[in-house]
């Protein structure tokens, strides 16, 4: 794989990730909670929303450095919240 950073190169290394990289347990809770699955059987959203100063902040860092998670501004939060979704391979890591 080149270090150009197209498409095709970001996937493929994403693809990688969810072979080897298994969340911890608190990890693992933090994805099922953005998709719904910590209370139902069938995903029903995909975000979980966080402050500066969340007690999750570690895990959600550590899930967005492996590609389970993108995060962006939150755009109904003035106060520096943050939304974070789970990716294909979040959810594929997970089997959902």
């Amino acid at each position: 794989m080149n270090n150009k950073k197209t498409g095709n190169n970001v996937q493929a290394h994403n693809s990688s990730v969810a072979n080897y990289y298994k969340p911890n347990r608190k990890e693992r809770n933090i994805l099922l909670d953005a998709l719904g699955l910590d209370r139902t059987k069938k995903a029903y959203r995909n975000f979980y929303a966080a402050s500066a100063g969340h007690y999750s902040n570690k895990e959600l860092g550590n899930l967005v450095k492996n590609g389970l998670l993108t995060k962006r501004k939150d755009p109904f939060n003035d106060f520096g919240g943050i939304v974070y979704h789970v990716t294909d391979v979040g959810k594929k890591v997970l089997g959902v």
